[in-house]
């Protein structure tokens, strides 16, 4: 619930058009670039103050690499398989484990980890 001191704080985020009230405001930005952050504050007296800031916002990629199974592995049905996988993000700094989920087109959610 929002105070009337948290009321007079204004924030905007061009070009996402986001905007919010309060002391603190989340914003997950649609595109890569620079996202231009602005804070407003007014008080009773309807005196404003302004702080801006910029934000550079850049793609994370990750290389990711599926070890097993292999490409057109068969087995028969309901025989275990083990999942193994590896990423690299940005070049060079492996993801962790629990960066990782199994996901099959037939039965859905497998588990979570390089490892499955």
């Amino acid at each position: 619930m929002l105070n009337s001191r948290d009321e007079a704080l204004t924030w905007s985020v061009l070009p996402d058009g986001f905007s919010d009230s309060g002391a603190a405001a989340t914003f997950f930005p649609s595109h890569q670039g620079i996202h231009h952050v602005e804070l407003s504050a007014s008080n009773g007296a309807g005196v404003l103050s302004t702080a801006s800031v910029a934000v550079a916002v850049q793609t994370t990629w990750a290389d990711v690499a599926i070890l097993q199974p292999a490409q057109r592995f068969m087995l028969e049905e309901s025989s275990p398989v083990t999942l193994v996988a590896t990423a690299v993000a940005n070049g060079d700094d492996p993801l962790p484990s629990e960066s990782f989920q199994w996901i099959s087109s037939l039965s859905g959610y497998l588990g979570d980890g390089a490892q499955g």
